[in-house]
């Protein structure tokens, strides 16, 4: 028989409320829901069977403690962003290593650890490179051979804001890349050995910018 329970969930800022009561729209299952912020509360009456409800507040405690571990920084100012968190915004798989990666070379502190992602970069910034991140890599799905191939190419296109073709011709110039047969590409070093010269040409390109 189905029963009417209400959550109050305490929020340390109404910014996390809205963000928090997002998540859970999205991702709550449809049942019959009432809610409503106030004073720095979320509100929600949840009517279902009573293992329904159950798992609701199972969910809502899960994603308030995500959250609650992104708002909050760590001693070394670091946010702990779970990886399915940024795939749950942008609704989209991506490798968190290149991520990790570029963060690192833009001047961030970035480390992975296991699901999570330590960083002081912003949320908007971890999205928004995480998206193009993962717009690449289906670019270049019949393109690249292997993914150490695909890793050189993202990480060069993202950092010299390159378009995936320009992007080719740059590392095929520098002897990087190789095309094996028409429009596919193989790196011909492994990712280390390009990252040398990747960091050269953005530093030489962030140099021009300034100038």
């Amino acid at each position: 028989m189905p029963i009417t329970r209400k959550f109050v969930i305490n929020c340390p800022s109404e910014d996390f409320c809205q963000e928090l009561l997002s998540i859970l729209l999205e991702n709550l299952p449809s049942y019959n829901m009432y809610y409503r912020i106030r004073n720095n509360k979320i509100e929600i009456h949840v009517t279902g069977l009573k293992t329904e409800i159950n798992h609701v507040w199972s969910m809502i405690k899960t994603y308030k403690q995500m959250l609650m571990n992104i708002y909050m920084k760590d001693e070394k100012g670091l946010s702990n962003i779970p990886v399915e968190y940024i795939v749950m915004n942008i609704r989209k798989t991506f490798p968190p290593d290149i991520l990790v990666t570029i963060l690192s070379i833009k001047g961030y502190k970035a480390v992975i650890e296991g699901e999570i992602i330590k960083t002081n970069a912003s949320k908007n910034e971890v999205f928004t490179l995480a998206n193009m991140i993962a717009d690449r890599i289906e670019e270049l799905k019949y393109r690249a051979i292997g993914r150490n191939t695909k890793k050189i190419i993202v990480t060069t296109s993202i950092l010299l804001n390159k378009n995936i073709d320009e992007t080719i011709e740059i590392l095929k110039d520098k002897d990087i890349l190789e095309e094996i047969e028409e429009d596919k590409y193989k790196a011909k070093v492994n990712f280390e050995q390009a990252l040398s010269t990747i960091l050269r040409q953005y530093i030489n390109t962030k140099d021009r910018d300034r100038g």
